[in-house]
């Protein structure tokens, strides 16, 4: 990756979902966009639930999906890697996201849960909400339909936050600049 990296960059600035979505989420990369980017195919990923899974935050017979052994993965396993290095990167960016972490373990916390338990439970609860929102730009820029997730279509949740809410402006003179 390291050898890479300024390759990537300059690829990753002219993509349509850095354009419009990912230089505006305070902590995230070029080079973790590239990942998610380089790692995933749009055009398979129907629904949000599908990249989850692809992921490694999906859910099989009702709880998060993990490694088994003797049983072959499910799901990328750089990928999941990526998207913890990505939640850690949004959590420390004390932005939008984290604000949906910290409301998420204040809930799992009165709840009752210990305080770990809570903390996993938000962080994924981030990293999915964050997907969501990569999902949807994606197939947006690309034309694609980009149905709503099922307990908002079907169960009519009210807790659809979209992705423009989580933005935030970027002045031209912070902006990173590709190295010549």
């Amino acid at each position: 990756e390291a050898k890479i990296v300024d390759q990537i960059i300059p690829i990753v600035q002219e993509h349509p979902v850095w354009q419009t979505w990912g230089r505006q989420v305070k902590g995230l990369g070029e080079v973790s966009l590239g990942v998610l980017l380089g790692k995933t195919d749009i055009d398979r990923m129907t629904n949000v639930s599908k990249l989850w899974s692809h992921c490694g935050f999906g859910l099989k017979g009702g709880l998060p999906q993990r490694k088994h052994k003797g049983q072959p993965v499910d799901f990328d396993l750089q990928l999941k890697g990526r998207c913890t290095v990505i939640g850690e990167c949004l959590v420390r960016a004390s932005d939008a996201y984290k604000r949906i972490y910290d409301s998420e373990k204040a809930r799992f916390l009165a709840a009752g849960l210990v305080k770990g338990h809570a903390h996993n439970r938000a962080f994924r609860h981030m990293i999915k909400l964050f997907l969501s929102h990569f999902w949807e730009m994606w197939r947006k820029a690309e034309g694609l339909e980009a149905v709503q997730p099922y307990a908002i279509k079907y169960l009519e949740h009210d807790g659809y936050i979209p992705p423009e809410r989580m933005m935030r402006p970027v002045p031209p003179e912070r902006e990173r600049r590709p190295k010549k």
